[in-house]
């Protein structure tokens, strides 16, 4: 029970004018926590910056993500030696590639309500300087025909990830791309051709023989990278199948000094290191890119890099 000198004070206290009260630690927290913004402004905040960029802003942003990209660049050419690597084409263009970009499909991907993530993503990947991306998920290709095809100068390639089995090693990853403004639809036939179960996710390993996944992708018009099979030695055993059984030339690296693993096997070279974000969040776009050049532009300058080549044995 409250004693009366308490009781006194609080009637005291009531009697001041709240503009000459003393806030007490509590009042205090409470103001505080109303001054926080609203999620309604949260998100009116992050449309505001999506929906009209300002280009003083924007000038530093796009500096340190032009100076990220030379530095992932020159990580790999160090790494290399010109006379190792695929050569490029004599005539043609230089393009800033990013072929792993995950859909909206990846849960918690974008924030929910009032943004639409197609236009978002567009208009980030053209601020950080990229040309051609490439949008996947693993075996979901739903949202592709909101986000898909050609926005202004950015081309955006639809397809998804896999997840295959060689020897031992159940995790050999490769994304699949198919031609600028291929639909959900026709991905969907792909996956069911490559007998994927539905609601398949990350942890689900395709059971076909990997030879019969690469004839499913490329006759179906599609083309595979292997991506980030320099994660772990177990994903790296998978390499020399695909190198010498299956041709594969050019790989999606994690790391610069991955390069050594294939001079020490293959010393005559004549392969292609690219890097990509394998963004599952709009900040993460851009923060791995490749530059190369294509002799052709779009997905037929893509599907001519990424060429297989014959077996080595």
């Amino acid at each position: 029970m409250p004693s009366k000198t308490s009781a006194q004070d609080k009637k005291r206290l009531q009697s001041i004018p709240p503009s000459k009260r003393k806030a007490s630690k509590r009042e205090k927290t409470v103001e505080i926590k109303l001054q926080e913004p609203t999620e309604e402004e949260k998100r009116a905040k992050v449309l505001a910056a999506f929906s009209t960029p300002d280009e003083d802003a924007l000038a530093a942003f796009r500096k340190i993500s032009k100076e990220k990209r030379k530095s992932s660049i020159t990580n790999l050419k160090k790494a290399s030696t010109a006379s190792f690597l695929a050569k490029s084409p004599t005539k043609g263009k230089k393009y800033s590639v990013d072929l792993r970009i995950h859909t909206p499909g990846t849960i918690g991907y974008f924030l929910s309500g009032g943004i639409s993530p197609g236009p978002a993503l567009g208009r980030l990947a053209k601020v950080k300087g990229l040309d051609i991306i490439g949008l996947t998920n693993f075996y979901d290709s739903s949202l592709i025909d909101s986000i898909s095809g050609q926005t202004g100068d950015l081309c955006i390639l639809p397809g998804f990830d896999l997840r295959c089995v060689i020897g031992g090693c159940n995790e050999v990853y490769f994304t699949a791309l198919f031609p600028e403004g291929t639909k959900s639809g026709a991905l969907a036939e792909v996956l069911a051709l490559l007998k994927v179960p539905k609601g398949s996710n990350k942890s689900y390993s395709l059971q076909l023989p990997i030879s019969e996944v690469i004839n499913t992708i490329e006759m179906n018009g599609g083309v595979l990278i292997p991506t980030r099979l320099d994660k772990t030695p177990n994903r790296l055993s998978a390499i020399k199948e695909l190198v010498e059984v299956h041709g594969f030339r050019v790989f999606d690296l994690i790391h610069a000094e991955s390069v050594e693993f294939f001079k020490d096997r293959w010393p005559d070279g004549g392969f292609t290191f690219l890097s990509f974000s394998n963004a599952g969040a709009l900040a993460q776009i851009g923060t791995r890119t490749s530059e190369v050049k294509l002799s052709t532009a779009g997905f037929a300058g893509v599907r001519e890099l990424l060429a297989r080549h014959e077996r080595l044995v």
